[in-house]
């Protein structure tokens, strides 16, 4: 594997002694773990252990990415959950995007205290019939287009870092990814926290309503927010995301 990119690396911050709570967060697809650290820095700062992981095939090049597959990025994501689970007694799961996905996919198999998703995608948004065929195209067009950005601050936009396409490899398994979510959304049990864009560009707000109506937790909110493009935990309202996401998560420190 080749090094790191520009915020690619995953990071952790080892938490208050004492403190139990510990947040796995995860990143999207084609993006690194730099986008998760704003919320990471922000948990850090009130005690908690982080661990920003890296998906397997991300933070280095594209051509490690297409050799992944799903199950790779899940694994990813289960190894940065032990590592916290080694510390903490109340342990929470909080991916933005594809992050969102895995997060809820170990939150239908993982004892967690809770699981959070943000700006979470339940299908690949604008696949139309190319998804159909996709199994064959990946051999012809090696790479696909990312969409207008949608970015509130451009500061922020300045900073963010990911891959500049999306391998039609990667998007292949994407789809099986998600496709497997849909089928574990009723055996999320554990507390859930959704929270969506209503002005992202690249999730349509109904995933979240979808989302949220297909689980199968008892306790579980969805709050939808303003003045934000897709990446919420970098965005204009980053500090207002964390400080939701923070205060959920305190109500929620009875173990699953």
């Amino acid at each position: 594997m080749s090094g790191y990119a520009p915020g690619g690396a995953p990071f952790a911050f080892p938490g208050q002694p004492g403190n139990t709570i510990g947040c796995l967060l995860v990143h999207g697809f084609t993006g690194m773990a730099q986008e998760m650290r704003p919320l990471g820095e922000y948990l850090a700062a009130r005690g908690c252990g982080v661990v920003g992981v890296r998906l397997a095939g991300h933070g280095t090049t594209m051509a490690d990415l297409e050799r992944t597959t799903w199950q790779d990025w899940v694994a990813s994501a289960w190894a940065g959950l032990q590592e916290l689970r080694q510390r903490h007694t109340h342990v929470f799961a909080i991916g933005l995007s594809t992050g969102g996905a895995i997060s809820l996919y170990l939150a239908a198999r993982e004892p967690l205290t809770g699981v959070v998703g943000l700006s979470t995608l339940l299908r690949v948004p604008r696949g139309g019939w190319q998804l159909r065929y996709i199994r064959w195209l990946k051999y012809l067009k090696r790479y696909v287009e990312k969409g207008a950005p949608d970015w509130w601050d451009a500061e922020a936009a300045a900073r963010h870092v990911s891959y500049p396409f999306y391998p039609t490899r990667g998007v292949e398994q994407l789809a099986k990814l998600l496709a497997a979510l849909r089928a574990s959304l009723p055996q999320v049990r554990v507390p859930a926290f959704i929270m969506h864009s209503r002005h992202d560009g690249a999730v349509p707000v109904a995933h979240a309503q979808e989302i949220y109506d297909g689980l199968g937790s008892a306790d579980k909110e969805l709050v939808f927010i303003e003045g934000s493009g897709h990446l919420i935990t970098e965005d204009a309202q980053r500090e207002q995301v964390a400080a939701r996401v923070w205060d959920w998560a305190q109500r929620h420190l009875t173990p699953a």
